[in-house]
């Protein structure tokens, strides 16, 4: 029998626009965001791009957020 196997990788890192700490409680918007555009980018044959978002903080001001995406496939026959 032969086998044929694949391997995904995608990668993403976050970080604010101002270099402070991300906000604990954006993480979860930032990756639901993250995975929403890197899909579609990957379906407009992208393998690697820019993300940014701006979160609102409450009554605080909005926070920006810029990160960077990459997608690897790795085929082992």
């Amino acid at each position: 029998m032969k086998a044929f196997e694949r391997s995904k990788l995608t990668k993403y890192r976050w970080w604010r626009e101002d270099w402070d700490e991300v906000v604990p409680d954006h993480v979860k918007e930032l990756e639901k965001h993250a995975a929403e555009r890197i899909a579609d980018l990957l379906e407009q044959g992208f393998t690697e791009g820019e993300l940014k978002i701006e979160i609102s903080s409450g009554s605080s001001a909005s926070v920006s957020y810029v990160g960077w995406w990459e997608h690897r496939e790795i085929a082992s026959v």
